[in-house]
């Protein structure tokens, strides 16, 4: 090769390493940051995880926040499913906050019920039923934290899964203005001879209109957890309140843990369509 065609390939291929090399920089996800707030309402830490978009510094703007039960379990993958969708332009890039657990069926659970295994014995769940408290922390501690630390927007979505979920219906239905849409995967809403399932009946027969956005689903999971699903899907197409989005389905190819891959993704198409 003549020299002046060897120093024009290695000044091409220079350049084509140095055009890659940002590139590669650019698809390292960010790595959630751990913050811990101190609650007085459930008297413990919390620790949550906070996960920016990737031009959180660059950018100017305040950012839509996502609140995710079990945080460290899912945060990840809603991250993951957040950049793809934001990539695209399916949705606007989104600041998460993954809520880690200490007393899970505490926090999760509107009421106080004692599970019963399919044996017919009785699975005691002493702490059961503090979702309110949990719910007061969330909005009275987390939110005004997450907003002096953060650039976030005044639309909020709150995201959870199986028990996370069945928290997501009872926010809906007892603190509607908490948050502007939400994702229900896997609702349990089984919990308490459905308790929820009922009092969700009762409100949306007593809401002519509701300007929210609601999306849950389910997996091939059986009648336990398929007969309150159906249920609530019938309430809601027998009477949709005015303004008010949703949209709900069943994956018979997924599992109760599964689901929330498929879910999260088609929520957030939802919430954002």
């Amino acid at each position: 090769m003549m020299p002046i065609l060897r120093r024009l390939a290695a000044l091409v291929l220079a350049s084509c390493l140095f055009s890659i090399y940002p590139a590669a920089q650019d698809i390292s996800p960010p790595i959630p940051q751990k913050l811990t707030v101190h609650s007085n309402i459930l008297n413990e830490d919390r620790v949550v995880w906070v996960r920016t978009p990737h031009d959180y510094e660059k950018a100017n703007e305040p950012f839509p926040v996502l609140y995710l039960a079990d945080g460290p379990n899912y945060i990840n993958l809603i991250g993951s499913t957040m950049d793809f969708l934001a990539q695209g332009d399916r949705i606007p890039p989104l600041v998460i906050v993954g809520i880690s657990n200490t007393d899970r069926t505490r926090d999760m659970t509107p009421s106080h019920s004692d599970e019963k295994n399919p044996d017919g014995t009785v699975h005691a769940d002493p702490t059961s039923g503090g979702a309110d408290h949990f719910l007061d922390f969330i909005q009275n501690e987390l939110m005004p934290e997450i907003e002096r630390r953060y650039r976030v927007a005044p639309y909020r979505i709150f995201v959870g899964h199986s028990l996370g979920a069945l928290l997501a219906v009872h926010i809906l239905i007892t603190r509607p203005d908490m948050f502007q849409a939400y994702i229900a995967a896997s609702p349990s809403l089984w919990w308490d001879n459905q308790r929820t399932l009922h009092q969700a009946q009762d409100f949306f027969a007593a809401h002519a209109e509701l300007n929210k956005r609601f999306f849950f689903d389910l997996g091939n999971e059986g009648a336990q957890m398929r007969n309150p699903f159906d249920a609530l899907q019938k309430t809601l197409t027998d009477k949709t309140p005015k303004d008010f989005h949703w949209k709900s389905a069943v994956y018979p190819d997924e599992n109760h843990g599964s689901s929330a891959l498929r879910g999260y993704y088609d929520g957030l198409r939802e919430v954002f369509f």
